[in-house]
């Protein structure tokens, strides 16, 4: 069980060391960050950016 919750806190801070590294790379060096690469969601691993076309508002 420990093991199990130990998995879980080193995926979580392996995402939050992501998730700071996005603003660091795109707003001190001046990178474009891949879609690919962002992290949307701690908890969701699969979650979907819904684009949606020009329309009016």
């Amino acid at each position: 069980m420990i093991e199990r919750w130990i998995g879980k806190v080193v995926n979580f801070m392996t995402l939050l060391t992501r998730v700071i590294d996005q603003p660091e790379r795109r707003i001190y060096n001046d990178e474009r960050v891949l879609a690919s690469e962002k992290i949307v969601s701690l908890f969701e691993p699969r979650t979907d950016i819904i684009v949606k076309g020009l329309r009016d508002v």
